[in-house]
């Protein structure tokens, strides 16, 4: 079986996700975003958005059921969605981030920001990492799981990034100084 695009009900779930977040009820989810760094614009530009549960909203089967969490939405180069993931921010969470099941999009290796900015493409690990080098101005791109970069991955990365280049700045962890 090959990548598997992005569902229409993941689609759905994070666009209504997205106008959670500027929901009273997502008020703690906002600033937490906010003590990260990201601002409104970016947040609004890149459909960052507030899953507050499975009991309060209702999902088709196979997208992430959590407690509570922050959704990322992730890009093509072309700034079209192609993926969704949860942040979880329950303490006890069984793990930080929560996806969807493959019949709802294949899980991409890298995720790119709208930005027009000019320069050198940014990388970082992680899409919060690419949505704070955005508001700093940068072109920005994120390796989802620098453990399992390839060489595929670079194609990409270089490609989008065109005769310009790109700079690297991964996480100074083991998967990181592989990559």
């Amino acid at each position: 079986r090959g990548p598997q695009p992005f569902s229409p009900a993941a689609l759905a779930y994070a666009e209504q996700c997205a106008d959670l977040l500027w929901t009273p009820q997502a008020r703690a989810a906002r600033d937490w975003l906010h003590r990260r760094g990201l601002t409104d614009q970016v947040l609004k530009d890149h459909l960052v958005g507030f899953d507050p549960g499975v009991r309060a909203l209702p999902r088709a089967g196979g997208l992430p059921r959590t407690r509570v969490g922050v959704t990322y939405v992730a890009f093509t180069a072309a700034g079209v969605p192609s993926y969704v993931q949860v942040r979880h921010l329950h303490p006890n969470a069984p793990s930080k981030y929560s996806n969807p099941t493959p019949d709802h999009g294949s899980k991409p290796a890298v995720t790119f920001t709208r930005t027009d900015a000019g320069g050198p493409l940014l990388v970082g690990e992680g899409v919060p990492d690419a949505l704070v080098a955005a508001v700093a101005g940068f072109r920005a791109a994120a390796i989802i799981d620098a453990a399992s970069i390839s060489a595929a991955t670079l194609d990409e990365l270089a490609g989008a990034a065109g005769p310009i280049g790109l700079v690297l700045a991964l996480d100074n962890d083991h998967a990181g100084q592989e990559a």
